[in-house]
């Protein structure tokens, strides 16, 4: 199930200025990681989101948007055990960014390396039932 869509930006005030004013959606969440170097906000999009997110160390800034002022970055996709769906796509050659599964937001994440699947980065997450 579709959770989410990440968009990486420049200017994560800008940005939400666009989403907030000119399409109306209502910010949801908004947290800062400064230990990822990462500040995002979530917005609200019928049964999904929409997650902005500005890298705020600048060599990783110029990895993840180029010369870029925003640009999907990922698409998450909601699963119900996410350590069996990454071995079952690891047996595919799929490579993710990290070996271990990283909490934050209330989930437990990967995210994929583009190069190896498909050349979209996709996030596979796993919320704990409510």
């Amino acid at each position: 199930m579709l959770d989410h869509v990440g968009i990486v930006v420049a200017d994560l005030a800008q940005a939400r200025v666009f989403v907030e004013e000119v399409l109306g959606l209502e910010c949801t969440e908004a947290e800062s990681f400064p230990d990822r170097g990462i500040d995002v906000a979530f917005f609200a999009l019928g049964n999904a989101k929409i997650e902005l997110l500005e890298v705020t160390e600048p060599e990783a800034r110029r990895e993840r948007l180029g010369d870029n002022v925003a640009r999907i970055e990922h698409i998450a996709i909601k699963v119900d055990d996410v350590e069996s769906t990454v071995e079952r796509l690891r047996g595919f050659g799929v490579k993710t960014t990290t070996e271990a599964a990283v909490f934050g937001l209330g989930a437990l994440s990967y995210w994929t390396r583009a190069e190896t699947s498909g050349g979209v980065g996709y996030q596979f997450l796993e919320r704990p039932p409510q």
